[in-house]
């Protein structure tokens, strides 16, 4: 932040927009996907509601011993299996289920925002 108050007060707005675009770009590309949050349940619970789908619900199921315990992820709406996920941890794995669930569903009704 105070770096790029410095480059801003040195140089001006032009230059400090053409740093953050280069140096945000792969963050700013997500957000025009994932919305706001940045957050694949959040863009998936979004996607939902705009389209009327219902409520999501996430069932998560874990195997292997505890220090290395490895979780899967499946979102249902309405009673169907849309996406599913693994990770090391029920957030990771919920996160990579929501993912692919809003890239079927996105598929499915030709939809991208």
């Amino acid at each position: 932040e105070a770096l790029l108050g410095a480059i801003y007060i040195d140089q001006g707005l032009p230059a400090v927009s053409t740093l953050v675009q280069r140096l945000f770009a792969d963050v700013l590309d997500e957000a025009a996907t994932k919305g706001a949050a940045l957050d694949w349940k959040t863009s998936l619970q979004e996607l939902t509601a705009r389209l009327s789908l219902g409520a999501v619900a996430y069932r998560v199921v874990h195997d292997g011993p505890d220090h290395e315990k490895r979780f899967t992820a499946y979102v249902e709406l309405g009673g169907q299996r849309y996406g599913s996920g693994a990770g090391r941890s029920k957030k990771d794995a919920e996160q990579h289920a929501a993912e692919q669930a809003w890239q079927e569903l996105s598929a499915l009704r030709g939809t991208t925002d």
